[in-house]
């Protein structure tokens, strides 16, 4: 089956069904190997070349099994193959449950019930959320919808076009590695290092292509998308700055709201620069208009990668 018919099955079937909730779930097995190499390697004394380890470990038995399944599959039936890729695809991209679980936040705050926002919004952050309020909620789950769209979406897309279900394994298997070990803190300050980095290095280019994909939902969406586009792009930080700041600030721009702020990561107070411009108030419908931006983002990266795909022959 070509690979772009199994990429667009694979983003059908997420916006129909969600996440799959099974224990055997491809991103659940990789955080089990996680938590397995972490047990083994977190007590060597050169931290950051243990780390390092276990991420060559990782994310290499993460692509192998991936390949090795796909073509031991391939050769019993062309279709059964094409039918693991698609499900590891598929289990790679998450548009319907971001929106699902940033929606329950949304309505918790609606029903101006606080600590269940609160709840609801530690299940898909990892600042902490215990003593925000209203607009530190609503602020937290815009940015996250925001990043997310990168890392839940365009990226997992970028590397299925690029390398088909294995490489898209692999990256799902290095955003593991990062939410998981890639902490600011005393334990994995320097165990964590080479997850944080190379997470970085990978989503690299599908945040930067991100603008540009933000940049058509604004056009569509009929909003100032030239100064948008030119307060992300422009900023001397697009190049070297740190990759989820890109859709964030599209997102704040195409919102007409300010990101950004201190957070709190277990008790420690980090200061995130602000992105966009205050021109609305940060109101509980940017939950909902950030949710909508992000079903468009995600769909315009998934038309742009099957024309570029289908220019190039594959």
């Amino acid at each position: 089956m070509n690979l772009i018919v199994i990429i667009i099955t694979a983003y059908i079937m997420d916006l129909l069904f969600g996440d799959p909730k099974w224990r055997w779930h491809p991103i659940r097995i990789i955080g089990k190997i996680v938590s397995f190499f972490e047990k083994i390697f977190h007590g060597f004394e050169d931290k950051k070349e243990a780390g390092l380890l276990v991420v060559l470990l990782t994310v290499g038995l993460s692509y192998s099994c991936a390949y090795i399944l796909i073509n031991t599959f391939n050769r019993m039936n062309y279709i059964a193959g094409a039918f693991i890729s698609t499900f590891l695809i598929y289990a790679c991209v998450s548009v319907k449950d971001l929106k699902d679980e940033s929606s329950l936040v949304y309505s918790a705050l609606k029903k101006n019930e606080i600590i269940l926002a609160r709840k609801n919004l530690s299940l898909i952050v990892g600042r902490d959320t215990q003593n925000l309020g209203e607009r530190e909620i609503t602020r937290a789950t815009v940015e996250t919808i925001a990043e997310s769209s990168v890392d839940g979406i365009i990226s997992p897309l970028f590397f299925a076009f690029l390398g088909g279900a294995p490489l898209c394994i692999a990256y799902k298997a290095i955003n593991t590695l990062d939410s998981m070990l890639g902490h600011q803190n005393e334990k994995y300050k320097n165990f964590g290092w080479a997850s944080a980095k190379i997470d970085e290095l990978f989503n690299y280019i599908p945040a930067r292509i991100s603008a540009v994909v933000f940049f058509i939902a604004g056009l569509i969406l009929r909003k100032n998308t030239s100064l948008a586009l030119k307060n992300v792009i422009l900023k001397k930080d697009f190049i070297i700055g740190q990759s989820s700041r890109i859709p964030e600030t599209a997102m704040a721009e195409l919102l007409g709201v300010q990101l950004g702020g201190v957070n709190y990561y277990q008790g420690i107070s980090v200061s995130v620069p602000f992105m966009g411009r205050d021109k609305n108030l940060l109101t509980v419908e940017a939950i909902k208009n950030a949710n909508r931006i992000m079903y468009l983002v995600s769909f315009i990266g998934l038309i742009i990668g099957v024309i570029i795909l289908w220019l190039v022959g594959r």
